[in-house]
Formats: structure tokens, sequence, C-alpha cells
């Protein structure tokens, strides 16, 4: 089980349990581990003690307290930890190292960041209260504050015009002006009077022009309008964004109910979408990328397309490789759609039902480009001789489908050349003419978690054929793969330079060949808890520089044999046959002394024995001695001054000799050989 641990921070784990390497159980209480004994691979580098200095504590039940420091964990991804001490089975541990803000979003009250930059695709503009700035014309076109303004500005100076009427002197039947014999003056009173009959009085209590304070009076009803419109636009976003970020839970960006199925739309091209307006392809991508990046190894930031080989159509007619206008080919698809280093992704899409196969043999020429199928009912074969995928990129990823050769010829599964940061993984590859996957200077390459069957059925191939010829191809990782009935070896390394390859966690069986073949051209390989069976040249031909081989176990396939009387048991039998076992079993058990003495007899009186063609050992049977002293007594014996010879009973051949002598004293006859 793989343990979280936080980037650049010291930490103590336990480590363990340490168990006596003789009887595989007793717990190891005393070991003395020292920092240089604690070995840490950093997502795929080279191993090496830990940084930490301090030596390991023993806890209870043989497990330890192992310090780590911020040294030691700052590398993001698989952070692995190797122990193995003197009289104590081999101690293995893998942790994975996270972004501080990821770690404290899942243990602590943080939350995962999401920059409002990358959601609105602009810095916001910071107000007094921290909240962003936002254009309310982008939520209601109708609000054209300028215009209103102005229309209720006309609209009041037109009433004003019409309810004034002619000003009136203050006696009637004057004309008004300023001559002699004019008024000289108004009576506001009077000129107040005068409106009475209007429904606005324009003159108030306090000698104001109304019509000119109600036109004020609209102009700060229409703040206040905004003011309010301002509060509803608040309203309709995520309390979350109001507040100065937003919260990573998808309830949290819609606000109601329909939060996955909008968050769903931002993968599948539609973008989010509700009453409230829609959202950008941009901010939809950034949503994708976030999501991505949890991923922490070949991350997609390009383009997206799909490929559905029955429902797909070519760029020449027109397809984009869009959801709705899906690709027929991959091919057409990298060579007009994809973009070189540009992290771009290639959907397959089963698009009919049961098995969808798609026959095409393809070269990938564009780095950074990832490949992602849907799962086993997708079949990548191709027609005639040849390699089904070759790739000359670097960092390509493969993940999700069937691959197949074609039934004729000797091509590869997947052959790499000169490329590096290959990633290929849950894969399954079968039935390939030649090797499953062919890696030709390669280096920093990851083969994982695949599935290998019948590969090499050219009768020259393997599962995983790594060669140096020319050049190098090291750091490459395989591990926790399955392989079965490869013909030749299940994983082969060889020629060229060959440096740190680690192989490990491997299931391999039923090889014509090794299970692994570490080829002289490697120094340094890593072979590590793998588990052969029945590979027919053995489990591992090691012809490497300082290889290191740990806890890798043989276990024996049963035979298709005892498969064939396994499946013959009538399992109804079963409970009958054992009783009748049991009976005659009993049985034994009462034999009568007149039995025991009819068998004695039958030994002595009729069974017949042959004759001995050698001298019986010292320590041989009754039988073979009660023959011998027969023989000796009845069979010819010749003898000369030196020797005697015993013949056989036809006296056509020497059973024994024995040297014989006499000093004039004591005759002597040696023993018989």
């Amino acid at each position: 089980m793989t343990s979280l641990l936080k980037q650049s921070t010291a930490a103590t784990v336990k480590v363990g349990p340490f168990v006596d390497s003789t009887d595989g159980d007793t717990a190891e209480t005393g070991l003395t581990i020292t920092q240089a004994e604690v070995r840490l691979a950093k997502n795929g580098g080279n191993i090496a003690q830990k940084n930490e200095a301090t030596s390991l504590t023993h806890d209870e039940a043989g497990l330890y307290d192992c310090p780590l420091d911020a040294t030691d964990t700052n590398t993001l991804g698989l952070l692995t930890l190797f122990i193995h001490e003197s009289g104590a089975l081999y101690v293995r541990h893998d942790f994975m190292i996270l972004p501080a803000n990821v770690y404290d979003s899942w243990f602590s009250t943080d939350k995962l960041d999401v920059s409002l930059v990358e959601w609105l695709g602009v810095a916001p503009l910071a107000l007094a209260s921290q909240r962003p700035q936002v254009e309310v014309d982008a939520y209601d076109s109708s609000l054209d504050f300028n215009a209103t303004q102005k229309a209720s500005v006309n609209t009041e100076a037109d009433t004003a015009a019409t309810d004034f009427g002619a000003l009136k002197p203050t006696t009637a039947g004057r004309t008004l002006d300023v001559s002699a014999t004019g008024e000289a003056g108004l009576d506001l009173a009077n000129v107040n009077g005068a409106l009475a009959n209007t429904a606005v009085g324009w003159i108030d209590a306090n000698d104001r022009v109304a019509g000119v304070q109600g036109t004020i009076n609209t102009l700060d009803g229409l703040d206040t309008a905004q003011d309010t419109q301002h509060t509803t636009t608040q309203g309709r976003l995520p309390a979350a964004l109001v507040a100065g970020k937003m919260d990573s839970d998808a309830t949290a960006i819609s606000g109601d109910a329909t939060a996955a199925d909008n968050l769903e739309a931002t993968f599948d091209g539609t973008g989010y979408s509700d009453a409230d307006g829609p959202a950008t392809q941009a901010q939809a991508d950034r949503n994708a990328d976030l999501t991505e990046s949890q991923f922490g190894a070949h991350i997609w930031q390009g383009n997206y397309y799909y490929v559905d080989p029955v429902n797909g159509d070519t760029h020449a007619s027109g397809n984009r490789g869009g959801r709705g206008d899906p690709y027929s080919l991959v091919q057409d698809c990298h060579d007009n759609a994809v973009t070189d280093s540009n992290h771009d992704i290639i959907f397959l899409v089963a698009g009919g039902a049961g098995l969808t196969t798609l026959t095409e043999d393809v070269t990938l020429s564009k780095r950074y480009l990832f490949i992602r199928g849907p799962g086993l009912d997708f079949l990548w074969t191709r027609s005639g001789n040849g390699n089904t995928i070759t790739i000359t990129a670097d960092g390509i990823e493969l993940s999700g489908f069937q691959l197949e050769t074609a039934g004729t010829g000797s091509g590869n599964g997947i052959d790499v050349t000169d490329a590096d940061f290959l990633r290929a993984h849950n894969l399954w590859i079968n039935a390939t003419r030649g090797d499953g996957i062919h890696l030709l200077r390669a280096d920093n390459c990851q083969i994982h978690d695949n599935v290998f069957t019948d590969t090499g059925q050219a009768g020259s191939g393997e599962g995983i054929h790594i060669v140096g010829t020319a050049g190098n191809s090291n750091y490459n990782i395989i591990h926790n793969n399955s392989f079965r009935d490869c013909a030749g070896d299940a994983i082969l390394v060889e020629d060229g330079t060959t440096l740190n390859t680690h192989i490990y966690d491997n299931h391999i069986e039923g090889s014509t060949g090794y299970g692994i073949n570490i080829g002289a051209s490697s120094t340094d390989a890593l072979l590590l808890g793998n588990l052969f069976g029945n590979n027919s040249s053995g489990t591992i031909l090691d012809g490497g520089t300082t290889t290191v081989s740990v806890n890798n176990e043989q276990w024996a396939k049963h035979s298709i044999a005892t498969e064939v009387r396994l499946a013959e048991l009538d399992a109804a039998n079963i409970p009958a046959d054992i009783d009748a076992l049991a009976v005659t079993l009993a049985a034994l058990n009462d034999l009568s002394s007149a039995q025991v003495n009819t068998e004695m007899v039958d030994v002595l009186a009729v069974d017949t024995f042959t004759e001995p063609g050698s001298v019986p050992a010292a320590t041989a049977s009754i039988e073979a001695k009660i023959s011998w002293l027969f023989t000796l007594a009845r069979n010819k014996i010749t003898q000369t001054a030196t020797t005697q010879t015993l013949r056989d009973d036809a006296d056509g051949a020497d059973i024994a000799t024995a040297s014989v002598s006499d000093n004039g004293t004591t005759a002597t006859r040696g023993e018989f050989s």
C-alpha cells in the first residue's frame, strides 16, 4: 500500500516488520539500521541513502521508526524506501509525495487552490472589499446606465416645460416687463399659485424648483438601482468567489443540483451553461487542466481529439476530431490535428456494440502526444507485416486498449527508436509476431500495469526487449506487469549500454526462454520481488555487472494433466469415495494372525527371487543376503594361486572375485567384489 507524505516536509515513518531471514516469522527487535542502510529512490531516480542522518529505533514487533527530512521528501511522485538488513528479510515501502496544498487539503483545513487568473483568464480587479470587480452588463445587457440616465433626464425636462406654462405678473391683465408701466418683479407665490392646477407643484415650500429636484431624485434612484443590480449580480456568483477564492467542490461552482452535469460538460466540449449564462471554452479547459495536473506524470495541457473507427471520417471529408465529428484513423488525426510538443490527447472511442477494432499501423513523430483508450473492448491491430505502433518522438503515452500485430510477418506491437520518456500502461498486448514492446536507444521509459500474452509468435520475440545497440538505453523501469507464454524471454536487456534498469513486482510464467535475461551490456540492474513459474530456460539469467537481485521467487505451476484429473472429479461421489477408503484402511487394521501367517508362508514357500548379479552391500536387505549365501554355496567356484572366482548359475560369467594368498602359516581369502 502506498502512503502519502507532504513535499519537502520532515516525517517519521514506520518501516517493517523485520523478520528473521531463516524462519521468516520471528520479529527482529534488536537490529542496528543506520542512515547508509536506508536506500531511497525518488520518482524512479537513482537509489541513494537517505539524507536524514539518524539511525532507526525499534518500536515493537519488528517495526522501526525511520526519520526522513525535507531533502528526502523534496521530489514529487513515487518515493520508494528499501532496507536489506543482515539477518532479516528484505523490506520495501512506497510513498507518494504530494504538493503541500493537496496534502493539507486532505489532512488539514486547507482547500485546493483555484487561481482566479486561471478561472477568469485575466487578473481580477481587486476592490477594497477584496471582491473581484464584475462587469454587470455581461450578465444583463438590458442595463445600459448611460442610456437610462439620458432618457430619465429628457422625460423630466419635457414634463417641466409643459407644467410651467407662461409666467404671469402680480396684477391680472398686466403685461410682464420691466418698463415704467410694467411689473418690476415676480411674486414667487403667485408663480407657484399659477401652477397650482398641475400635479407636480414645481415651486416647493422652500422656494426650490421642484422639477430640477425631481431630476436629481431620479439620478439618485438610478444610483440606487445600480447598487441593487450589483447586489443581484453578486447573488448569482458563488459565495466563495465573492469572498476572494473559489472552493473546489462542484456544488460551490454552480450553486445548484446540476453541478455535476455542468462540470462534466466542461470536458465534453459543450462548456458550462445554465440560466445565468455560459462559461467560455477557455474556462472549461482550465478546469480540465486542474484535474489533469493531479495525475503527476505526462500531463495533458493542449487540445483533445477523438478517433472512432466505426463512426468517424477523414480530415479530407471535413472531420476535425471533435466529439461530434471524430476522425476514423489515428494517423489522420496525428498528421492533421495534433501539434508537436503541445501535450495533445487522442481519445479512442468504442463506437459500436461489443469489441471495436482499429486496423491501422501508425508512426508517432510528434512529441508529448497521449493516446488513451476505453479498455478491453477496443482492439488496435494492423494488416500485413510490420510494427503496429512505431514511435520516434519523446514523451508518448499509450493506455487503455488491446494491441496486436498482423497474423503473419515479424512485426513488434510497439517499436520505439531513439525516443525517450515513453509511458505504456494498462495495455493488453497479445499475439504479436515479434516483441510486445521493443526499445532501441530509449531512456527513462516506464512500462507498467500491462498484460503480455503469446508474444513472439514468429519464433523470435520477447515480451519486452530493451536494446542499447550503437548507443544506450538507460534508466528504464518495468513494474507490475503480467507475462504469460512468451515465445522467448519475457524480458530481455542486451547490447550497447543499458544502465540502471529497474524490474520489479512482475509476474512471469510459461516463457520458452528465461523469465528475465540480463545481458553483458547491463550495469546496476535492479531485480526485485518478481514472481516466476515454469519458464523453460529458467527464472533469471544474469550476465550483467553489479546486478541487485532480491526477493525474486519461483513457484511451480500445476500441469495440464492435473487440471484434467481435477476436472474429472465428481463432487457428488467424493464423500462416497472417502467412505470406501476409510473402510479399506479399517480392514487393514483387523488382519488376523492366520492371515499374517499365510502371507509369510507365501513369501517363503511360493515367491521366487532372481540370482544376484553382484556382491550385496553390507547393509543390503535380508532377501539379498540370503540369495548371496545360497549362490555362494551352490554355484561353481574356481581358484588360482591368487584369485577365487564365483561363477553364475549357467557358468557363463563371473559374479564376483576375491584375492587369495598363503604365506606358509596363514591362508587368506579377501572380500568378494
